[in-house]
């Protein structure tokens, strides 16, 4: 029996490395390609993407990892089913369980692995691909500027472009809002404490300017950037008016405007801290903490520790879907198999991006996220008893 396991054992690890190290290399080429198509025209040198890549490598890793143990598996077991191994196993009374016992142990491994990068290593490294981008769009924030995105320039200063060549825009939309600050009062029944009062904050239009075409040019000794506008519609309201009295709303039009925005300090003044997805399981659960002692609720970070528990589970749930699947086809439906293997990994994917969070967004995240998981582990159970 030992030496069955070992001969399992070596034909799984062989397998798996050489798929994960193909599988690893096919999505970084994906990352690669988009990222020079993309991080190279916001002005990002080849050492900066390569240092994107690389803080990118541990969420790359949470797809490979689970992509190479479904291969792997449906390629071994259905080698071995097609040579009549798994039949002279147990023709020698070997039963299925203990020929599958060493693919089990290298999906929990695997699932660790996976563990360790969503709970811990991934969330760090997406943290500090953030500050790259952060520090290259304080050092150039016009190499950030593309069409059609919304790009809040300066507190509350947002522009949107049609198009942009060179530091020429056209079909300009900025929009200048203004900060407000309601008193809620909040009114406990049954509750010793004293009623509460939550300062909501609100922001509504101040001002609404549209252009035909503007230049932006950057000033890096004062660290600003001159936005100028040729046939500009400047349209102002009070934002403390109501929105159905029209006498506040003032139009103007100008051949040429200006508008000097310092970056620097936007940049600097944005938040430091982190969102739930740059977070770890520890910083998680302590923010839930702090937020619980002031009131509030943490839909956000739950839905977090429980897609990123579920999909680390992943490589578990693609072996018990998979073994059954290689063991009940033939050498001839080998491609087969791996064109199923593919269909399934995208689907599972699929789910937990898209069906999976919206969901958790609905009802408790700790049912919503493990949909994908229970689909596959339930057929792959039921399939390798019937093969029993």
């Amino acid at each position: 029996m030992n030496k069955i396991n070992r001969y399992l054992t070596i034909n799984l690890l062989l397998t798996f490395s050489i798929t994960v190290a193909v599988s690893t290399f096919m999505v970084v080429l994906v990352v690669m390609v988009k990222g020079i198509a993309k991080l190279m025209g916001k002005g990002f040198d080849l050492s900066n993407l390569l240092t994107f890549i690389f803080y990118s490598m541990p969420q790359l890793l949470c797809f490979s990892l689970p992509i190479s143990i479904l291969i792997s598996t449906i390629l071994v077991f259905n080698r071995m089913s097609a040579d009549c191994e798994i039949t002279a196993m147990k023709a020698n009374g070997i039963s299925l369980l203990q020929i599958i016992t060493p693919a089990l142990l290298l999906a929990i491994v695997v699932s660790a692995v996976c563990w360790y990068l969503q709970m811990y290593l991934g969330p760090i490294y997406k943290y500090k691909s953030q500050w790259l981008l952060r520090n290259q769009a304080m050092q150039n924030p016009l190499s950030m500027l593309e069409a059609d995105e919304d790009m809040e320039l300066a507190e509350n200063f947002h522009m949107l472009v049609g198009s942009k060549e060179g530091n020429i825009i056209k079909d300009v939309h900025i929009y200048i809002l203004e900060e407000s600050t309601t008193s809620v009062q909040q009114k406990h029944k049954n509750q010793k404490d004293k009623d509460d009062n939550t300062q909501i904050k609100s922001y509504k239009l101040a001002q609404n300017i549209t252009a035909r075409e503007g230049k932006i040019s950057l000033d890096a000794s004062k660290q600003t950037m001159n936005i100028t506008l040729y046939d500009a519609i400047i349209i102002s309201r009070d934002p403390k008016a109501d929105l159905s009295d029209l006498t506040h709303i003032k139009r103007m039009t100008t051949e040429e405007s200006e508008f000097i925005i310092p970056f620097s300090d936007h940049a600097n003044a944005r938040r430091l801290g982190k969102r739930p997805k740059e977070m770890t399981m520890d910083q998680i659960f302590a923010s839930i903490q702090v937020r619980k002692s002031m009131n509030q609720k943490s839909p956000d970070h739950y839905l977090q520790l429980h897609k990123r528990a579920a999909w680390a589970l992943a490589p578990l749930s693609f072996l018990l879907f998979a073994m059954p699947l290689g063991l009940q086809m033939s050498r001839r439906e080998t491609s087969a198999g791996l064109i199923v293997s593919i269909f399934v990994a995208g689907g599972y994917f699929i789910l937990m991006a898209v069906l999976g969070e919206a969901l958790g967004s609905k009802i408790n995240p700790s049912i919503g996220m493990w949909i994908p998981d229970i689909i596959l582990q339930t057929i792959g159970i039921y399939l390798i008893w019937k093969r029993r």
